[in-house]
């Protein structure tokens, strides 16, 4: 009836399972510099998480002049810092083991076939719906802040000036001199 787990013995089985989700859940993709940042300093990450949720729910409360919610919101901020150190530590581990498998060579080889891939128009087309809507939606809650109306033709308007001047940037910049097209 009682089960005692030795040490490494739970925790490589946790990390098969998770494996597991992530070969099939995950993108195929190597980790961003980011994500291997955050997953080599996971006490750093845990804290300033912690920290920062604290702060944002004491301020949102208005309750810096009360301790019961100070206390309230730093037992939050603790227990969301220890949730994110684990998932840093066990980035980590997954990290490692892709390294040592070899499957994170394997990601980069996809990823940079895929680098060297022309977007499909339909793609593209979407890519840019999606920026536009984004960027028309930060223009409508920002305008009073720009000093621009908050209508929604305006923002409409902005966010397309906007995806226009970025796709273009994007164009110009995958475009080599001496190419044709």
């Amino acid at each position: 009836m009682f089960v005692s787990i030795r040490r490494g013995v739970g925790m490589r089985r946790w990390e098969r399972a998770l494996s597991a989700v992530e070969r099939r859940l995950g993108t195929g993709e190597p980790p961003t510099r980011l994500e291997v940042a955050v997953a080599r300093h996971p006490v750093r990450t845990g804290a300033v998480c912690g920290g920062v949720l604290w702060v944002a729910i004491v301020w949102a409360l208005s309750g810096f002049g009360d301790a019961g919610v100070r206390l309230q919101t730093g037992l939050i901020g603790t227990g969301v810092g220890f949730l994110t150190w684990g998932a840093c530590r066990l980035a980590r581990r997954q990290q490692t083991s892709d390294e040592r498998t070899g499957r994170a060579e394997e990601a980069r080889r996809v990823a940079a076939r895929k680098r060297e891939a022309p977007l499909a128009p339909g793609a593209a087309v979407l890519l840019s719906l999606g920026w536009w809507v984004v960027s028309s939606a930060v223009f409508w809650v920002a305008g009073p802040l720009l000093d621009i109306p908050r209508t929604l033709p305006w923002a409409a308007t902005y966010g397309a000036l906007l995806t226009t001047v970025s796709v273009t940037g994007a164009w110009l910049r995958r475009r080599r001199p001496g190419d044709s097209g």
